[in-house]
């Protein structure tokens, strides 16, 4: 019988992480959306993903993990680069996302707050010297400015981080992809 409820609370912890965590401190918004940028790098490169499994070390990292999306976010919960999963950091201003991706792409997003500071919090993780490399996007639609990274991690492996701005609606998104050679 102790083997029974044994293996019952083993077969449950991991289920205890899936729920959405208990709230860290909020952080100031463009700290928030760094910690979560820096997790979705992770995840594209596969070696801290967005999944349910992980929520103890994404709690640890003052992340929520939630699996379903919140409602403004529902268009992202299955697209061409798969089914997504969520995690949140607290912040002092609007709402700051992170999309993990089954086919290894990610999103950050960011709404309801000033882009300003975001965008300086973007500028200076991409420019890292020796990392991240400027690239040419063609195409922004009204009101959006678009940025465009390009990381090689391997030989084989390239990341490509899109990175969009838009001032009025108060949102921004960097859209990481891995692509393999």
């Amino acid at each position: 019988m102790k083997a029974f409820a044994l293996a019952a609370f083993a077969v449950a912890m991991p289920m205890m992480a899936v729920g959405t965590a208990q709230a860290a401190t909020p952080l100031p918004t463009d700290k928030a959306a760094d910690l979560v940028l820096r997790q979705c790098v992770d995840h594209a490169l596969g070696t801290g993903a967005i999944v349910g499994q992980n929520g103890a070390q994404l709690d640890a990292k003052g992340l929520a993990y939630q699996r379903e999306p919140p409602p403004f976010l529902v268009q992202t919960q299955s697209t061409s680069m798969g089914k997504a999963e969520y995690a949140k950091s607290p912040s002092t201003e609007g709402e700051v996302w992170g999309v993990g991706y089954d086919g290894g792409g990610c999103m950050v997003v960011t709404a309801g707050t000033a882009v300003e500071p975001i965008e300086k919090a973007y500028a200076a993780y991409f420019g890292q010297p020796n990392m991240w490399r400027s690239e040419r996007i063609s195409g922004t639609g009204k009101g959006e400015r678009l940025l465009q990274f390009g990381y090689s991690s391997t030989r084989t492996t390239r990341l490509v981080a899109t990175i969009s701005l838009r001032d009025d609606d108060g949102v921004s998104s960097v859209t990481i992809k891995r692509l393999s050679r």
